[in-house]
């Protein structure tokens, strides 16, 4: 009984304690939000002050602020796509230009590629310079240092202007028809083969494949 009688007589005076330490409490929240909101009131009013004393200053502020989209190299972009094949043709027109041993003349041809992996590969390493050697007087073909892809398909006859793949390093173009004893990949023809007898001559040719633009 003495114990609940000490208990009472101490209670009035935690309750005075803890109501001094709430008021503290909220005095201290009062003047913090004073304090921040008084700040912002000042940085505002300075920065309205500088504002219009120095308008570059704006300027330079949202210059850093402002987020900016880097600007695409036109000439970057226009040297990928010269290199890079337009696949969304049905065809590769590239041109064939040709000089012989012999002669000091150029001649020019227009292709056709059929697209495939072999020929969409082949595309991505233009310009491809060449030298071609001649093969039983009916092709001049010459030797890539790296393979292609290939894809066999049946060929019944090598015509004239014929452009092969014999297995995958051997590039070839045909100056003459016959029937094959091999197999190959089908790269594309010549389409104005004329005067290809006359440009590859009878021994080793320099040339070289390039976009048509």
């Amino acid at each position: 009984m003495a114990e609940n009688n000490e208990t009472k007589s101490q209670s009035p005076k935690s309750d005075i304690n803890k109501n001094n330490i709430e008021k503290k409490v909220q005095t201290n929240k009062k003047n913090s939000t004073s304090y921040l909101l008084s700040g912002s009131i000042i940085i505002l009013l300075l920065s309205l002050a500088l504002s219009s004393a120095f308008p570059q200053i704006k300027d330079i502020i949202n210059s850093i602020t402002t987020t900016t989209t880097p600007v695409k190299s036109t000439n970057s972009e226009n040297i990928i796509n010269s290199v890079k094949p337009d696949e969304s043709k049905d065809e590769f027109h590239p041109k064939l230009i040709i000089s012989n041993d012999n002669s000091d003349k150029k001649y020019e041809f227009k292709c056709t590629f059929e697209i495939n992996e072999t020929t969409k590969e082949l595309v991505k390493r233009f310009p491809l310079n060449m030298r071609m050697v001649d093969l039983n007087g009916t092709e001049k073909y010459h030797t890539l240092e790296e393979p292609l892809p290939v894809k066999i398909e049946p060929v019944d006859k090598v015509r004239y202007g014929d452009i092969l793949l014999f297995q995958s390093r051997y590039l070839a173009v045909f100056y003459d028809t016959f029937d094959p004893v091999k197999q190959y990949s089908i790269i594309g023809k010549i389409d104005n083969p004329e005067l290809l007898r006359e440009a590859v001559g009878t021994g080793s040719i320099t040339a070289y494949f390039v976009q048509d633009n």
